[in-house]
This record gives structure tokens, C-alpha cells and sequence, in this order.
């Protein structure tokens, strides 16, 4: 039992530490710790869903040793509003002593929700999450080309928006022209 496709999730984290303009530290590390002392601590734990705001978007990472969950525990990240750890076991129970010490956290209280059996991601959303974090990333990579290239960063976005309508091309694909283009992205001669 360890982090099941090490590469695919380090490359979520990775882009959502990108995300979140650096500020997590090394996720891959805290999230493998994370992982590794439930699974100690809980001997049917099959996985968990990290969801935190980045710019206005919710993103989420998942970590799903098993697909099988009978209990689930949603504890809320004081991050921002609707961020949140959704953890996942197989045998009904598992979660309840956590859940009642979570309670008593001031700020949580009546946030911790306990047995609604959330279902856990299925394979066709953890792709889904991972494009969308690509697709993110791409979209703010290519604005910070722009920026860098001397548009003001208020005017990089509809800049990047005007460009992709411009060729009939959706934002992420035309983000991925910019980023990929030598040199990066120029400024049209004025």
C-alpha cells in the first residue's frame, strides 16, 4: 500500500503548488507524510480528496489507495471558505473518535461531517481533475509570459482571452501556444 502512480500525483501537486504561487512548500512531501500516518493510524483508510481555492477555482488532489469506501470524514481547511479534506476508509466507524476530537477544534465544529458516504472519485474525474489543473496551469503560466512581456497584469488575461477568440482557438490551447513558443510569448508592434 503506498501512493498509488507516484508521477501522476506529483505532477497534480506540483501544479497545484504552482497554483497556489508557491505557497506549498513541498506538498508531495506533506501529502505523502499525511498519507502514510493515516494509513497507520486507520488499518481500513483507502484514500483521501484535497479540495483548496486557488485564484477564485476550486482544485482538487486525490490520493486513493482503494476505490472501495464505506465511511467517509470531511473536515474543512481553514485556507479558504469551501476548502477541504474528504478522507476515505473502508469499514463504517473508522472515522468516528477522529471526527469527535475534529469537533472540538475550535472553527470546526458542526464543518466536520461524518458517515455521508461521499463517493470517492471515480478514475474518469482524478483525469478530470488532472486536466483541469493543467489547463490552469498552462492559462497562468501564459499570463505571466504576458506580464513579463509588459502587459499590465490586469490586461494579460482579456489579452490571452482576445487572442484565443481572435484564431477561434479555446484560451487553454492558445495559453499552450504561448508558453510553448521559444522565447515565449511578443508583444504586437504598436
Amino acid at each position: 500500500m503506498g501512493l498509488p502512480r507516484r508521477t501522476q500525483l506529483t505532477d497534480q501537486l506540483d501544479a497545484l503548488t504552482v497554483a497556489l504561487d508557491g505557497s506549498g512548500d513541498d506538498l508531495p512531501a506533506i501529502l505523502a507524510v499525511l498519507v502514510a500516518d493515516l494509513t497507520a493510524a486507520i488499518s481500513s483508510f483507502s484514500g483521501l480528496v484535497m479540495t483548496v481555492t486557488a485564484g477564485s477555482q476550486p482544485l482538487a488532489v486525490d490520493v486513493m489507495i482503494s476505490r472501495v469506501a464505506a465511511t467517509s470524514l470531511l473536515l474543512p481547511l481553514r485556507t479558504a471558505p469551501g476548502d477541504r479534506l474528504v478522507l476515505y476508509a473502508q469499514n463504517p466507524g473508522a472515522f468516528v473518535d477522529l471526527a469527535a476530537d475534529a469537533e472540538r477544534i475550535p472553527g470546526f465544529g458542526t464543518s466536520v461531517v461524518l458517515d455521508r458516504h461521499l463517493p470517492p472519485p471515480t478514475a474518469s474525474d482524478s483525469r478530470r481533475l488532472l486536466n483541469d489543473l493543467a489547463e490552469r496551469s498552462a492559462v497562468d503560466q501564459a499570463i505571466g509570459f504576458l506580464v513579463d512581456q509588459g502587459y499590465p497584469p490586469g490586461q494579460a488575461h482579456p489579452e490571452l482571452l482576445r487572442r484565443a477568440t481572435t484564431t477561434g482557438v479555446s484560451i487553454t490551447t492558445m495559453a499552450r501556444r504561448i508558453v510553448s513558443r521559444p522565447g515565449g510569448p511578443r508583444r504586437p508592434a504598436s
